[in-house]
């Protein structure tokens, strides 16, 4: 791509099965994500990665992919089970119970919950 044009178009991938198999990245992924970046290493269009798993922090999944896929990743490229909840302002200020597999106070407590 040319200097100072902006993409039409950005990429909304999964994660699981798609770019890693549990712990290992899937080649043509790195590959392909390698050819998405500048020359300064950032990526050319914007990515957002999916996946239905909710184990972790958004923090903790972008650093794993980061490090997998050699491109950085930030914690809001990465939507997890979790994330909708935070659009449901209207109970932000209400008890909560959370249930769940992994870290859940620390996953609730990034949401304006009463924990």
């Amino acid at each position: 791509m040319k200097l100072g044009i902006q993409p039409t178009f950005g990429i909304l991938i999964d994660i699981d099965g798609v770019l890693v198999r549990g712990r290992t990245p899937i080649p043509a992924a790195r590959k392909a994500f390698q050819k998405l970046l500048n020359s300064q290493g950032q990526l050319l269009v914007p990515v957002v990665f999916v996946t239905n798993a909710g184990n972790c922090l958004c923090q903790k999944k972008a650093d794993q992919l980061s490090h997998l896929l050699e491109v950085p990743i930030s914690k809001d490229q990465v939507m997890m089970s979790h994330s909708p909840l935070r659009m449901f302002r209207r109970y932000h200020d209400k008890c909560v119970l959370v249930s769940g597999q992994g870290p859940l106070l620390d996953i609730a407590k990034q949401y304006p919950w009463k924990c």
